[in-house]
């Protein structure tokens, strides 16, 4: 469960204190509800979206909002409630032309503590972040302006953003629960956040050989396979097809990884579907 605001307590312990009901006084940053004091949505003139916790504004996963950075020092706040277990991506949009990000997002915890996600992609006109939830909680989105450079022209600057809510990891990202491949068949994936990992198993057979192939509708991802000790054998980017291949030849009998990810980058978002397949190759 998300932590209750610093106002929120501070509230109810004024009114534990006084006994006197529906008739407290509030702090500033709270409005009384039923008789008691909750966080309130405190905007300073001219704002669309509070620049504090408390004033931020909810949003529903797969519904649209938009929102305007109206100075240089303006924040937008926004909050959302996550479920254990599954991915949340936020992606924004906003007006740009030149090559420099004029605006960055961040997640918080109900702290205002930066959560530990992976950052999909930041380029001229576009960002996206997202993460893995763990519990059940109350999470924040904070939009502000880069400032310096030529991020500071863009002001005001008007963008748009979606927040998704997205099915669990198709594919676990550890040796240990990694997907089986039989050769022969085709597996299809989605690399949900760039930086996620998709690890496949291949049992090999002893002195048999294998393709590994994957299929990317995005640039800049990669494939690792790993031994049946776990060691590095080899590695390979995609390329201009975005085809990635791997040979495997006289292999020894065991359990080998592949681990499959993305980058993002100015011209990709670092995330996307795929297909893998591997392949017994002829004697």
């Amino acid at each position: 469960m998300s932590r209750i605001p610093f106002a929120f307590v501070k509230a109810l312990t004024l009114i534990a204190l006084c006994g006197c009901g529906s008739e407290t006084s509030c702090p500033d940053d709270a409005v009384l509800e039923d008789g008691s004091c909750r966080p309130g949505r405190v905007l300073r003139e001219g704002d669309d979206h509070g620049d504090t916790l408390a004033a931020a504004t909810p949003v529903t996963p797969g519904v649209s909002f938009e929102a305007r950075l109206d100075v240089d020092t303006d924040v937008d706040l926004f909050s959302f409630s996550v479920t254990a277990d599954r991915i949340y991506r936020l992606d924004c949009s906003g007006s740009g032309g030149d090559y420099t990000p004029h605006f960055s997002v961040a997640l918080l915890d109900a702290s205002g503590t930066a959560l530990p996600l992976v950052r999909a992609s930041a380029r001229s006109s576009s960002y996206s972040s997202g993460f893995l939830a763990t519990r059940e909680a109350g999470v924040y989105a904070r939009v502000k302006s880069m400032k310096g450079g030529s991020g500071q022209a863009t002001i005001p600057l008007d963008y748009g953003c979606t927040l998704w809510n997205m099915d669990p990891d198709d594919h676990a990202g550890t040796a240990a629960e990694a997907t089986l491949v039989i050769p022969g068949a085709t597996v299809r994936g989605e690399i949900e956040l760039a930086g996620d990992v998709d690890v496949f198993a291949l049992d090999a057979v002893e002195g048999h050989s294998y393709r590994l192939s994957f299929t990317w509708t995005q640039g800049g991802c990669g494939l690792t396979l790993r031994g049946p000790e776990g060691q590095w054998l080899q590695g390979a980017g995609s390329s201009s097809t975005r085809v990635t291949l791997l040979d495997l030849t006289d292999a020894q009998a065991g359990r080998y990884t592949v681990e499959a990810s993305c980058l993002a980058s100015f011209f990709d978002s670092g995330y996307g579907s795929y297909t893998f397949a591997a392949t017994e190759l002829e004697p």
